[in-house]
């Protein structure tokens, strides 16, 4: 396993030295080859203001060299240029790389020469490069093999590295640089601090031994040599006669294909000592209008410049994409027929939305490429109808040739700005090198000016009115037809409504004899039921029953629950009267217990019960209780107070009260009427006993009245002896009766909340149900 590359225990992969022949072939057309190489040196990691294109004889060799002021390379990044795939370019403040797939060095210097080599230098280091198929083979190489050696700028002492005698070697044996001094010598060639310069020899030649650039012809162009086209017809007169076909001029000259190369120029391109009169490619055109396409795909609209081409023969579409040009003067819509139509007119369309094939000198054929083609097509025919005259004399002879403003660029490599010269201006008359301060503008006539600012690419709509399209619709709208044709057609249009109806009835005929023979054969064919499913449905039937007898009976519980819940509320009710009457009962009694004694006056027709001495009755509800009070330590009053009580309490069953001293009187009425006992006269007599007191009673009202001692004795002194007692023990029922009535209202309704430390709201809630159930007034006893 010694002498296999390998990398965390794993096999590196080789690249055969074939492979750099293999994929120079994508560049069919050789100025593509050098367009690759111009686009290293515009993007914008390099970011070259300046390009020099020349060609040089070294060692007698015939040489292209490119040479530029860009900021150089690292050993590093010298490596990953030479080797496959790598491409590390990034957009920088809006100026978009064009190279992205990390190959265009090697497939366009291969495509050029067998060998290169690379000269770049950075303010701490320079380096050596090379990349030779010559090398490779007379070596016998299995993989591709990338010499490099390094140098401190300053010391010009090398930098050593594993490599670097084997790649000295390399390069001095195999180049035609023998030494390290030559090398050295080299980088006097880049005049700048920085820079970079690439020398490819062993140019490619035609297969009569010609090389394929023509550096001849032009001494300031390199022109790519084509061979003519001959017509191999074997009819007479028509042998080898060559194939007459136009061809725009930047195919030939490499110096028209770099004026056009950029939408937007930013580097300077000198071509064998002579500058490139870069072309802003929108700018010079006339009569120029602008047009919009908004596909659904696309978040911002496409800008398309349409105008006249100075040289009438070049015309068409110019496609480019992220500055830079990949297809020229491609025929869209009219142009594509054998006429006139459309010659002379030429659009300019940036897509970055599309994406260039290998070389970048096509786009893959997708959907939106053809969508794009369709729609380049429509608004050129569109620009082409609104311009030319509608006499049918469709001819660009007498178009104008120039364009509708004369542009320039500045020759300082800091500002490359352009300038628009004042109406008038010819720029054939201007110097070689035009800078800003020659402008006649006094507002653009400075390097720290910015340019005039261009029209927004996103534009809404189209910037000229397309009156022939309107007219064409409005034509085919307002066109009559004779009359016998608009005859002929309302007959065909009646019968045509009268076969469609027909039809709709042959249709509906059909479906009711489906429908017919449907359902008669479903009778033919239903079944008759067996025993067994006769049982089944006796079953259901039954079960059904029973469950709408559990229904009957659920209903029923539900009712008497109902019941109970009426009963209750009628409870409440109950309660909430005889809470009632205990509240009128308690007042009395309180006002019984002042020390100034009150005489109740009412009227004769209530039979109200007089008592002599000091003496209480009380409610029990058919009876009454008359108690007499005597007390030792107070000074005995000569009225007496009767008042109700509730909930009433017959001496049989009436508990008494440990020390409780008092004799009980039961009045019971004689037709059992309820006594009205709050409007009793109160009887003043001095107290006496108790017997005398209820003789009266019932001289007056007509009652039987019966005396019991509370504790057997039947000495009527002793009544009134547990008064006192007696008053707390109604001050507790009252208590009482009111937390229970609380506590009903609590369960049975949810609105009501009342705490047992605010029982008195009981009263105000009573009045307030008597109130809703229409009760009327409490009987007072």
């Amino acid at each position: 396993m010694e002498g296999i590359a390998m990398e965390n225990g794993v096999r590196l992969s080789k690249t055969s030295p074939s492979f750099l022949h293999a994929n120079s072939t994508s560049h069919t057309w050789i100025f593509s080859a050098i367009a690759e190489l111009i686009d290293n040196a515009y993007d914008p990691d390099c970011n070259a203001s300046q390009l020099r294109i020349d060609k040089r004889i070294i060692g007698q060799k015939d040489c292209l060299i490119f040479t530029d002021n860009g900021n150089g390379m690292n050993p590093d990044k010298l490596h990953k240029m030479l080797s496959f795939g790598f491409c590390e370019k990034v957009e920088i403040n809006g100026h978009k790389p064009v190279g992205h797939y990390g190959n265009g060095f090697k497939s366009g210097s291969m495509r050029l020469g067998r060998d290169a080599i690379v000269f770049t230098k950075q303010e701490d280091t320079i380096s050596v490069g090379f990349l030779s198929q010559t090398f490779l083979e007379m070596t016998n190489a299995e993989t591709v093999l990338t010499p490099i050696v390094t140098w401190d700028s300053k010391s010009r002492q090398i930098l050593h590295a594993p490599d670097t005698q084997g790649s000295i070697d390399a390069i001095t044996t195999h180049s035609f640089f023998h030494s390290e001094k030559e090398l050295l010598d080299e980088f006097q060639a880049i005049s700048g601090q920085t820079g970079t310069e690439i020398i490819i020899y062993n140019l490619k030649r035609s297969s009569d031994g010609m090389l394929e650039l023509d550096f001849q012809s032009k001494p300031d162009d390199i022109m790519n040599l084509e061979h003519e086209q001959m017509d191999l017809n074997t009819t007479a007169n028509a042998v080898y006669r060559p194939v007459v076909e136009h061809k725009p001029e930047y195919t030939r000259s490499l110096r028209e294909y770099c004026s056009i190369l950029f939408l937007k120029p930013r580097m300077k391109i000198i071509l064998r000592g002579s500058k490139v009169k870069t072309k802003l490619i929108t700018k010079s055109l006339s009569e120029t209008e602008s047009d919009v396409y908004r596909p659904t795909w696309l978040k911002k609209s496409m800008k398309i410049i349409f105008g006249f081409s100075p040289q009438k023969q070049d015309y068409g579409i110019m496609l480019y994409h992220k500055n830079r040009l990949i297809k020229a003067y491609e025929k869209v819509g009219c142009q594509k027929q054998n006429n006139s139509l459309g010659v002379g007119v030429v659009g300019v369309a940036e897509v970055d939305f599309l994406e260039p094939i290998h070389n970048k000198q096509d786009f893959n054929k997708t959907d939106r490429y053809n969508a794009c083609i369709s729609a380049l097509g429509r608004k050129l025919d569109d620009y082409w109808n609104e311009k030319m005259p509608a006499d049918g004399n469709n001819t660009t002879v007498n178009r104008c040739q120039k364009p509708d403003w004369t542009w320039v660029q500045c020759d300082n490599p800091k500002c490359l700005k352009w300038r628009r010269l004042p109406d008038g201006a010819d720029d054939s008359n201007l110097p070689d090198k035009w800078y800003c301060y020659l402008n006649p503008d006094p507002t653009h006539n400075r390097c720290d000016i910015e340019e005039e600012p261009e029209d927004e690419d996103d534009v809404l709509r189209a910037s000229y009115a397309k009156t022939y399209k309107k007219q064409q619709k409005l034509k085919i709208h307002s066109y009559q037809p004779p009359q016998h044709v608009q005859q002929i057609r309302e007959l065909q249009s009646r019968e045509r409504l009268l076969q469609m109806r027909e039809h709709q009835l042959q249709t509906l005929q059909s479906q009711i004899l489906l429908r017919n023979n449907e359902v008669s054969s479903s009778q033919d064919k239903e079944p008759k039921p067996s025993i067994k499913e006769l049982e089944r449905a006796k079953r259901q039937l039954m079960e059904a029953k029973r469950r709408e007898e559990e229904q009957e009976e659920v209903i029923m519980k539900l009712m008497r629950q109902n019941k109970e819940v009426e009963m209750k509320q009628k409870k409440l009710m109950q309660e909430a009267r005889q809470l009632k009457i205990l509240t009128s009962q308690s007042e009395a009694l309180l006002a019984s217990t002042s020390d100034q004694p009150s005489v109740s006056s009412s009227s004769q027709n209530n039979r109200k019960p007089r008592l002599s001495g000091n003496v209480t009755v009380e409610d029990i509800g058919d009876d009454y209780i008359v108690t007499r009070n005597e007390s030792s330590d107070e000074e005995i009053t000569d009225g007496v107070n009767i008042t109700s009580k509730a909930p009433a309490r017959r001496p049989s069953k009436r508990k008494r009260h440990e020390g409780e001293d008092s004799d009980v009187i039961i009045i019971t009425s004689d037709d059992e009427d309820d006594l009205p006992v709050s409007k009793i006269s109160q009887i003043k007599r001095e107290p006496q006993d108790v017997k005398p007191c209820l003789e009266e009673l019932n001289n007056q009202t007509g009652v039987t009245t019966t005396y019991a001692s509370s504790n057997g004795a039947q000495n009527p002194t002793e009544l009134g002896s547990g008064y006192l007692e007696e008053n707390e023990n109604l001050k507790r029922d009252l208590h009482n009766l009111r937390r229970n009535v609380a506590e009903l209202l609590n369960f049975l309704s949810a609105d009501v909340k009342i705490d047992s430390d605010n029982l008195h709201q009981v009263d105000a809630i009573v009045d307030d149900l008597n109130k809703q159930n229409r009760m009327g007034q409490v009987e007072e006893v």
